[in-house]
């Protein structure tokens, strides 16, 4: 609870709730068993707990993760003397090619779409190339039209950057300006997950086959490559060091 308590006092709320699901499948396998005595050999039948209920590999890895970091912090505060965690290595994963869509799938995706306020969003995925998380953490203060820019300040590399305003997104932002209301955000959705789920479900309605949501962002940056754009650009447009 101390360790929620300050994750939820210093980071972003998806990062909150990650930690609290890893916990609690944790505890809920541990039981009572105190930090303190709990070996690798605990570790790993956890981990094969969590593939034998379905979980993929990728989720475990996440798991993982964050209770490394849990561990670590409990050793800082002088809780255990040694993390567990400590040569706990991540499951290999199998690589997969970047997918992007053609343009004919794109139309299908977004035909697809019935709520006007997620077309939108999804439309901005295809020309901005953002990651979710910064996609729903932009607000209307960071929509400069006058000099044609989106800034992104929420980044994964914590390195802002600019996207230029195309005519396209230009008419998307006035499309969700006049749908938004007065609210700080440009989107109404401030869950991570929740946008997921709603992409997965316009997928499966549009019968499009093995898309992910981040795979917009590889169509974003193939279109942009396609259309003879220098690799450089793109990859600072990405937020790619």
């Amino acid at each position: 609870e101390e360790l929620l308590a300050y994750i939820k006092a210093n980071r972003e709320h998806e990062t909150w709730r990650a930690y609290s699901l890893a916990l609690r499948r944790f505890r809920e396998y541990m039981g009572d068993l105190d930090i303190g005595v709990i070996t690798q050999q605990h570790l790993h039948k956890f981990h094969s707990a969590l593939l034998d209920e379905g979980l993929k590999k990728t989720s475990v890895n996440i798991y993982l993760r964050h209770l490394k970091a849990a561990f670590q912090k409990a050793v800082e505060w002088e809780y255990i003397n040694r993390n567990p965690y400590i040569g706990v290595k991540q499951f290999r994963l199998e690589k997969r090619l970047p997918r992007f869509l053609s343009q004919e799938e794109i139309i299908t995706l977004l035909n697809s779409i019935e709520d006007r306020e997620f077309r939108i969003m999804i439309e901005m995925y295809l020309y901005t190339g953002l990651r979710r998380s910064e996609l729903l953490h932009l607000c209307w203060r960071d929509i400069d039209v006058t000099h044609g820019f989106i800034y992104i300040h929420k980044t994964k590399t914590h390195l802002e950057r600019a996207i230029p305003l195309t005519e396209i997104l230009t008419g998307l932002i006035e499309s969700l300006r006049n749908i938004s209301g007065k609210r700080e955000y440009l989107f109404r959705w401030r869950h991570e997950r929740t946008i997921s789920k709603l992409f997965e479900e316009a997928v499966k309605t549009s019968g499009i086959k093995k898309i992910r949501l981040h795979d917009l962002r590889h169509t974003f940056a193939s279109h942009l490559v396609m259309s003879g754009e220098n690799l450089k650009t793109v990859q600072e447009l990405l937020g790619h060091q």
